[in-house]
């Protein structure tokens, strides 16, 4: 145990930047910090995290976008007019919109019985996860892929 930490888990000294105080010793950890006594994950704001921020962010803004490109697809279907075209959505859900696709095929009913859309939707999930754990990969990082 390092000389931050004491048994008790109490911090005498600020731990080097990047470094959770830890049972075991000094841990180098970049994800949320979770604590068994807090009973959940504390969220840091360190720079560390920003890029993990990012992505929860962009997660968020393309899933909005993307529920409401597929709402206003649903109000088209209903008047009759224009429609979006299926790659347009299927784009979206690739660029990181998927989780906002989800809610709007299950709430709005839209999208949600075709099953070559979803054939093709699912495979968009699945793109786009892969497409995310190499960023924050190691080999992401050595291959020079932005994160965020």
């Amino acid at each position: 145990m390092d000389a931050s930490c004491t048994p008790t888990g109490r911090n005498h000294a600020r731990p080097a930047p990047g470094y959770q105080c830890c049972p075991i010793g000094r841990i180098r950890w970049r994800g949320p910090v979770v604590h068994p006594r807090a009973g959940g994950v504390a969220a840091g704001t360190g720079p560390e995290l920003w890029p993990t921020w990012r992505a929860a962010g962009w997660y968020l803004l393309a899933s909005l976008v993307t529920f409401a490109w597929y709402a206003w697809d649903k109000a088209a279907a209903r008047q009759g007019h224009w429609r979006t075209p299926e790659k347009h959505l299927w784009l979206l859900g690739l660029l990181g919109g998927w989780p906002g696709a989800l809610l709007a095929q299950r709430w709005l009913r839209h999208k949600s019985s075709k099953q070559e859309f979803l054939q093709v939707f699912w495979l968009t999930v699945v793109l786009n996860l892969v497409g995310l754990c190499l960023l924050f990969s190691p080999l992401g990082q050595r291959l020079g892929l932005p994160v965020f």
